[in-house]
């Protein structure tokens, strides 16, 4: 069974804005790229564990950054022995230093990839940091608690945030994956797990403190005033594997030929990339704000105008809501029918839950967009399929004060975007639009 559930809220959060009003003239933003492909060891225990086709890698991004970045763009490219860790995180530093409102900045790391123990600040619910290997990586230090040559989730999150708060909109694209380390090698003909045992560093493995989301992105993607945009995209979930050959890595591959499909939004780019990847494919991971228009030209449209301009997409709704104490409880109360048509009202920290179903074999995206105009993807990237005797099922907490301080949300209307596609076609055919008011003034 289909299935999507998310706790949602229509909360911005305040972040830096004076670096906007510091500025004595006007800046040009500009398009910046860094490229970083670290497949070559310096330490002995890691030379038999190259990535093969880190510089296939290299390449196709190259040429794909400069087919969609504008003509002036800046591209720093760290490769073999060039890839350290004091490069990248200086490299890191000087794009966020740079960084200005209206830049597009291109973050792509083809490495190994390993968790370590979680440092400060703490803040990995399963004890573990996730790390790539760069060039002069070695084994673990007992004495120091660090895996020297590394770079840290936390460090990248870090310099992201700085160019995300000068306005800058973000790209990360990571080809790694994390399930006690990553490794690519073997022929082109042939893909391989990528799989490094953490004994060969010396890592430690701490037990888990709590269950992991399959889904955990990287680095976060939170909304804040006045921040630029952040759209991340992996191979694969933090803690699932990855393929690749001398060809290059098995996402790249299929990203690169997805960016020359001219994607409209990164959630079509993502579409296209798993479509180029194939089925048998681990699954890629897209987070933050994958509405955006790729590469960040523009302001996305709300999906409920592009529903305006479509026919009624024919599906069987069902709806409940459960009220919660709090949006913190894990036991809400006996689901009751919901009226679809129309407005539909609900109160604070109700969990709403839909089954959306068809008469025949169809797919359905569905989008949340509340009164701000933010907009959140809650079925899969291709999209639930229905129409096959089993509906889709998604819920989510609906929230009408800030979870934080209680107080209530300015007045508006979130909307509920259901499209129905053809199985196999990217453009939608029909829509409904479910509308929630959150504190009307009656």
């Amino acid at each position: 069974m289909s299935s999507c559930e998310i706790r949602f809220g229509t909360v911005l959060k305040a972040g830096p804005v004076a670096a906007w009003f510091a500025l004595a003239a006007p800046v040009v933003a500009a398009d910046r790229a860094l490229i970083v492909t670290a497949g070559t060891f310096e330490a002995a225990e890691l030379a038999p564990y190259a990535l093969a086709g880190a510089e296939a890698d290299g390449a196709s991004m190259t040429r794909a950054w400069q087919d969609f970045a504008a003509p002036n763009a800046a591209l720093e490219h760290l490769s073999g022995s060039d890839a350290r860790r004091d490069s990248v995180l200086s490299a890191l530093e000087s794009l966020a230093d740079e960084s200005r409102s209206g830049d597009r900045i291109l973050i792509y790391l083809s490495a190994h990839g390993v968790r370590v123990p979680d440092t400060r600040p703490l803040d990995e619910a399963d004890g573990f940091d996730e790390a790539l290997l760069l060039a002069d990586a070695r084994a673990w230090d007992v004495e120091a608690e660090v895996l020297p040559g590394a770079l840290l989730d936390d460090e990248l999150e870090t310099a992201i945030e700085r160019m995300r708060s000068a306005g800058a909109d973000v790209f990360l694209v990571i080809d790694s994956c994390v399930s006690g380390g990553a490794m690519r090698s073997g022929a082109a003909e042939a893909e391989q797990l990528r799989t490094l045992d953490p004994d060969i560093l010396s890592i430690p493995q701490p037990v888990s403190r709590a269950l992991r989301r399959a889904e955990r992105e990287w680095i976060p993607a939170a909304r804040r005033v006045g921040a630029g945009r952040l759209v991340t995209f992996a191979a694969s979930a933090a803690d699932r594997p990855a393929f690749g050959s001398a060809a290059g890595g098995l996402f790249t591959r299929s990203l690169a030929a997805a960016f020359a499909e001219h994607p409209r939004t990164f959630a079509e780019l993502g579409r296209y990339q798993r479509r180029h990847a194939g089925t048998a494919a681990p699954m890629s991971l897209l987070a933050g704000r994958v509405a955006s228009p790729f590469f960040f030209g523009g302001i996305a449209e709300p999906p409920d105008r592009l529903a305006a301009t479509l026919a009624p997409a024919d599906l069987t709704l069902t709806a409940h809501r459960a009220a919660q104490p709090d949006c913190r409880t894990a036991s809400p109360g006996a689901p009751q029918p919901v009226e679809t048509a129309g407005r539909v009202h609900l109160d604070q920290c109700d969990l709403f839950m839909l089954a959306v179903d068809a008469e025949a074999p169809a797919r359905l995206d569905a989008w949340y967009v509340d009164s701000a105009d933010e907009q959140v993807l809650l079925s899969p990237l291709e999209g639930f399929l229905i129409g096959t005797g089993r509906p889709a099922r998604l819920s989510f907490t609906f929230v009408s004060a800030d979870p934080e301080t209680g107080d209530p949300l300015p007045s508006g209307t979130d909307r509920l975007v259901l499209f129905r596609r053809a199985v196999g076609g990217d453009q939608p055919l029909g829509a409904e639009v479910l509308r929630f008011p959150v504190n009307p003034a009656d």
